[in-house]
């Protein structure tokens, strides 16, 4: 899913939630992020790209409900690329620095969870706020970005 919205009056959700009879695990979510005049050798690494100048107002909110309760995957929301750093193997950071033009470049962050996130559909759970996902919430202006987007790589089990 493009990600690169507009969510500052309206924050926008993207989630992953189980449907009928699915259980899903999620191993790791990759982060890609590329701008028209995004330079990672500039000050766009403490902003989110070439979105912002500085760093996000509201920031990137990554949860995971679960058996009711709604967990923050962060302590707190990720307002500046940097901020996806330290959450991330970073031997699994991979940037393109002007390989597709001068001063513009892609990043790309590979989140990997030590233990999967377990996303299982509870049949007592029909309402769909009650379902368990894994969400990523923008509260910020990205629609400057040329791409961004969040994608989850796991597996998933349909019972018969």
């Amino acid at each position: 899913m493009d990600m690169n919205v507009d969510g500052s009056s309206t924050a926008v959700v993207f989630q992953i939630p189980v449907e009928n009879n699915q259980r899903i695990w999620v191993h790791e979510l990759i982060f890609t992020i590329h701008s028209t005049a995004m330079d990672l050798s500039g000050a766009e690494a403490q902003g989110f790209g070439a979105a912002a100048a500085a760093a996000l107002t509201n920031g990137l909110n990554v949860q995971h409900r679960l058996g009711g309760s709604t967990y923050s995957l962060t302590p707190t929301k990720i307002t500046q690329m940097a901020g996806i750093y330290q959450y991330v193997d970073h031997d699994t950071v991979r940037n393109i620095v002007d390989g597709i033009a001068s001063g513009t470049d892609l990043l790309v962050f590979r989140w990997t969870f030590k233990t999967p996130l377990e996303l299982q559909y509870k049949a007592n759970k029909t309402a769909a706020d009650d379902r368990e996902r894994v969400t990523v919430t923008v509260a910020d202006d990205l629609s400057s970005l040329t791409y961004f987007r969040v994608t989850a790589v796991g597996y998933e089990t349909i019972a018969a």
